[in-house]
């Protein structure tokens, strides 16, 4: 499918543009800063609306919820994405940053915004109901806090400094499952995602993913080439009847369906090479305990958690979320700092 593989690699190529300019544009601590603030502040409109939705009511635009699980009736709130699962990809990195905005921005003011701006990103967040963005979220929220623990512990006492990781994770973990074991929606949802086929959403990302892998197995090297248009021609020659989908619903196998073999490897070599850097570039800011560090946490947390959700969903191939991708690979990448070469002796 060349003409329409063609029109997906000028997507591809418009958001590499993208993560170009805004990485040469946040190297400037303001404009990174003033950024990031634009995108907390229009996520907090999508957020009170979502909670608006929670509290009045919304009605389901298509089959989010098992009818035969017990959350059947729960509301999943989707504010203006039109999408629960799409919402939750939106909203991780306004959790992410809006925590770091808590000790990036200046004076008391910005930062109980930051307060209110975690909380109610975090609440819309859980009421998605979204099982893919839940476990975006509590990587994210993981990685973010071993990332602060780790930042902080150059200030730290020597018994602080063996001990507030273990704390951490210990502390962690004990909330993550109080939470489930306290409430029942929570419960539910997440007990479905260990209930295999029984579960309606479960069982129509097994049969998708079958046909993906049939898809996979026929172009291994070079894939069927890039985009949404590509997927929606070759996927109806092997889907299982009745399980029609626009993707993969998983981020490797998209990429693998796509670009194959080569293209897997290139996006996990682009992995190590960003999160190489940015842990880098974090010491640096370390050691200086420059406020611009919290934001690259930020950014590297949200990859984690946006990779944790894109393995069971791609809702970050939207462009709600592929630009935010984008825009958090670029503030990574915006901290980079060119070593100077030095001149061997002769």
């Amino acid at each position: 499918m060349k003409a329409a593989a063609l029109q997906g690699l000028v997507k591809l190529t418009l958001n590499l543009v993208l993560f170009l300019l805004m990485a040469r544009v946040m190297r400037q601590p303001r404009l990174r800063t003033g950024l990031v603030t634009v995108y907390l502040l229009t996520a907090l409109v999508v957020s009170v609306y979502g909670l608006r939705q929670w509290f009045f009511g919304a009605e389901a635009l298509a089959t989010w919820v098992d009818p035969t699980s017990n959350s059947a009736g729960t509301t999943r709130v989707y504010s203006y994405l039109g999408n629960p699962n799409l919402l939750a990809g939106y909203l991780i990195p306004a959790v992410m940053l809006s925590g770091a905005a808590i000790f990036a921005w200046p004076r008391w003011t910005p930062k109980a915004l930051a307060v209110v701006l975690t909380l109610v990103n975090t609440a819309c967040l859980v009421l998605t109901f979204s099982r893919g963005g839940w476990l975006g979220f509590v990587a994210g929220s993981f990685v973010l806090l071993v990332l602060l623990v780790q930042f902080w512990s150059i200030r730290f006492n020597a018994f602080w400094q063996r001990w507030a990781l273990p704390a951490l994770v210990g502390g962690a973990a004990a909330f993550v499952i109080l939470s489930v074991m306290a409430l029942e929606p929570l419960r539910d949802r997440v007990m479905s995602i260990f209930a295999g086929r029984q579960d309606s959403s479960n069982n129509f990302r097994i049969n998708v993913w079958a046909g993906v892998l049939d898809m996979i197995r026929d172009r291994p090297i070079l894939g069927i080439g890039p985009g949404n248009d590509a997927f929606n021609k070759v996927y109806p020659l092997y889907q299982r009847p009745r399980y029609t989908a626009l993707s993969a619903y998983s981020v490797v196998l998209e990429i693998a369906v796509e670009a194959g073999l080569i293209g897997v490897a290139a996006f996990l070599w682009l992995m190590v090479v960003v999160f190489g850097q940015g842990w880098r570039q974090l010491q640096r800011l370390r050691e200086q305990q420059s406020i611009q560090g919290y934001w690259l946490m930020a950014a590297i947390a949200t990859l984690v958690g946006m990779l944790t959700h894109g393995l069971v969903d791609t809702v970050w191939y939207r462009p709600q979320v592929s630009t935010l991708w984008w825009l958090m690979m670029a503030l990574v990448a915006s901290y980079y700092r060119s070593q100077p070469r030095t001149l061997s002796p002769e």
